[in-house]
């Protein structure tokens, strides 16, 4: 029977931080893989040897993120697979916490938690999918309105997120494969939420990049620039 989840997790010579978050995970009620690019740090041998239970794929190549998260997405089964970046420290709960948000919103097809730094601050991680009229008002507001989603407590949708810390629900990538595979091939980079997820991750592993978050970090003076093309 699989698993109601799969944590997803990326390793490429980062056995410092890696292993501190297999430990913090020691207990949970989840899958976990270790997806190792091509390591020499001895990342690989040292998972084997003090977490017997992880599963590990070794890779001799390093890839894109898209790339190797879907890899791990293809050769898991569960019902959920979290992303999950290697330096990350999960609060004691905070797994099973989105597993239950997520059964509770069936329609949600990933959601985000909130991610704080070191020193307990917010990290924004969710943002509006890049627009002329976002592009102008984050260029006036210096990005403090409008453009970040993740501040304040309720839940809410938000336009993408980060894949630092991202739960995503198989059944819908299942739907979006399905619904992708009818669609040309400039359609089939599209990432929208509630529904098409992987097509996103899949932008990634063709170009090597994030092209959302490129355009999102773009200069204010090149928004500028770019808008006012736009309109013209």
């Amino acid at each position: 029977m699989a698993p109601d989840l799969t944590v997803s997790i990326v390793n490429a010579s980062r056995r410092d931080t890696l292993l501190p978050l297999l430990a913090s995970l020691e207990g949970e009620d989840a899958e976990l893989v270790v997806l190792d690019n091509a390591s020499d740090d001895g990342s690989v041998e040292a998972v084997r040897e003090r977490f017997p239970g992880v599963r590990v794929i070794e890779q001799p190549f390093r890839a894109g993120f898209g790339a190797n998260h879907n890899r791990v997405i293809r050769e898991t089964e569960s019902r959920y697979v979290l992303l999950l970046s290697h330096d990350a420290e999960p609060e004691p709960g905070a797994l099973r916490t989105l597993v239950a948000f997520a059964d509770a919103q069936p329609r949600a097809a990933a959601v985000a938690p909130r991610l704080r730094y070191p020193d307990g601050s917010v990290q924004a991680n969710a943002w509006r999918f890049p627009t002329p009229a976002v592009a102008a008002l984050g260029t006036l507001t210096l990005a403090r309105v409008g453009v970040v989603q993740s501040r304040g407590e309720a839940p809410r949708r938000v336009n993408w997120a980060m894949g630092a810390a991202l739960l995503l629900r198989r059944a819908a990538l299942d739907d979006a494969r399905r619904h992708i595979a009818k669609l040309d091939r400039p359609a089939q980079t599209a990432f929208r939420p509630l529904g098409l997820v992987e097509p996103y991750l899949a932008a990634l592993e063709t170009s090597g990049r994030d092209p959302l978050r490129e355009i999102a970090d773009i200069n204010p003076l090149y928004r500028l620039w770019r808008l006012a093309r736009w309109r013209g």
